[in-house]
């Protein structure tokens, strides 16, 4: 197994927020490292590319890298090179189904330099036996958990992500709106006329946590009600139709133990300012010159489980968000209320009617059951 060690302060990238400012003395060195996140899968491997910046730069949620050439390498085979990218840093690679006697690593050309991970066969992951949610007993939450398929063979060690999709409406819905083209007001009908595009929209989100578990301590291979995620009651996400993708991944010991390596320096680092040195032994490498370069890439065939909370099921508690409703019209306002003869009556703040402006979407997801527009 090929091991690079590198010491450097936690990465910066990984974390969202700092409580209060401070000037550290400068440090050199740690801006611009390469890191690599991603597991090679069957269909479609994704793999994040970014760079690290230290403590002395200027602060920013993550430094994607959107120039860089990857590929999935087979070990005496035929490479995969069909890569999209969809989002800044985040790399789609076509891999197909992964052949079980045969190595795979990932490829990366950068800023002139060439990287490798080490060539390793997939394992294969065991089902995901069941998908639940209950109430959480200390929080007004629902917790989401995942139990596994016992399994005497295989790792004994597991990492999880997910992709949701949520539908959620306005608060109020708008009757009617002024017609940008004319001098006219557009009437909004759900059953007979035309539908309010203000009113439905969805929204999505991936895991951004290390979901991690081992089996050493247990009798069987076999991961019970494993917490993936909360949601608070209140939250937008259960006000309508919630749906949930978990992928399932076995992961090897040294995979593991990167991550809880990782995972530990963030839980224990308490601020982005806190230079405290962190030990990551990773299976990549600069094959170019001796630059350090960040991350574990593993080979697993993983399994998923899909399931749609209902707005019922999942106990939604409405937040009573405050929209004033005025009986004329003022900036930032918007059509509430039509009188019979279809002219405005009342007004709300546009946030209120508009769901749009609460960060969703007007594309619904492909595969979603009901035909809201």
């Amino acid at each position: 197994m090929l091991k690079k060690k590198l010491y450097i302060p936690v990465l910066l990238s990984l974390l969202t927020s700092c409580i209060s400012e401070y000037h550290p003395e400068p440090v050199s060195g740690y801006s611009g490292i390469l890191i690599v996140d991603g597991t090679i899968t069957d269909s479609i491997t994704v793999v994040r590319l970014t760079q690290s910046y230290g403590i002395a730069d200027v602060f920013a949620d993550n430094i994607p890298i959107t120039n860089a050439v990857i590929k999935v390498e087979v070990e005496n085979g035929k490479s995969r090179t069909l890569v999209a990218q969809p989002e800044r840093g985040r790399y789609e690679i076509s891999t197909g189904r992964l052949d079980p006697d045969s190595m795979y690593r990932i490829f990366v050309e950068w800023n002139n330099e060439n990287y490798a991970s080490e060539y390793l066969p997939p394992l294969q992951t065991p089902a995901i036996d069941q998908l639940n949610f209950r109430q959480s007993e200390t929080a007004n939450e629902i917790e989401l958990l995942v139990s596994t398929t016992n399994t005497a063979s295989g790792s004994h060690f597991y990492r999880w992500t997910y992709q949701d999709n949520w539908e959620f409406t306005a608060e109020l819905y708008a009757q009617g709106m002024k017609d940008p083209t004319a001098d006219t007001i557009i009437v909004f009908d759900e059953r007979d006329g035309k539908p309010n595009p203000m009113f439905y929209c969805w929204q999505k989100s991936r895991s951004n946590s290390l979901l991690l578990e081992n089996t050493l301590q247990l009798s069987e291979n076999q991961i019970r009600e494993k917490k993936i995620l909360s949601i608070p009651r209140t939250h937008k996400k259960i006000s309508q139709l919630y749906h949930i993708d978990v992928m399932q991944y076995s992961i090897r010991k040294e995979t593991y133990e990167y991550f809880s390596n990782l995972q530990k320096n963030m839980d224990e680092m308490g601020s982005i300012f806190a230079p405290i040195p962190s030990e990551l032994d990773g299976n990549i490498r600069c094959l170019t010159s001796d630059l350090p370069v960040i991350g574990f890439v593993d080979v697993s065939i993983p399994s998923s489980y899909q399931r749609f909370i209902s707005r019922q099921e999942a106990g939604y508690v409405a937040p009573g968000k405050k929209c004033d409703v005025l009986t004329r019209s003022i900036a930032g306002y918007g059509i509430y209320l039509l009188s019979p003869d279809g002219g405005p009556t009342h007004f709300a703040p546009l946030g209120c009617l508009d769901c749009r402006l609460e960060g969703g979407s007007k594309i619904k997801p492909s595969f979603w059951p009901n035909t809201h527009l």
